[in-house]
């Protein structure tokens, strides 16, 4: 709704119920805006508690999945230190020549 719309609604509810009636249309708008409030935070709150628990339910089932990507990463690497060292020494050999 745009800003005319809204204006001519406010100038409708004031020729229908006078001046008297805005505290009661303000006060209505306040408590829809509260439950608005209350039911997209009650929404967002199990959303989340879903989430969490799928996430629960994946680290259980799965495990930790940076563990899980770290021990193959330290396969690679271990093997790597045992030829680094030879690989030294014959670059030194080489550059010795």
């Amino acid at each position: 709704m745009g800003t005319s719309e809204i204006f001519f609604i406010f100038i409708i509810y004031l020729l229908l119920f006078g001046a008297k009636g805005i505290p009661s249309l303000a006060q209505g708008l306040g408590k829809a805006i509260r439950q608005f409030k209350d039911a997209t935070g009650d929404i967002q709150k199990e959303i989340m508690a879903g989430a969490n628990d799928f996430k629960k339910e994946i680290k259980k089932n799965v495990g930790d999945p940076i563990k899980t990507i770290e021990t193959p990463i330290k396969a690679i690497k271990d093997p790597m230190k045992i030829i680094e060292e030879p690989l030294k020494k014959i670059s030194k050999d080489i550059n010795l020549k």
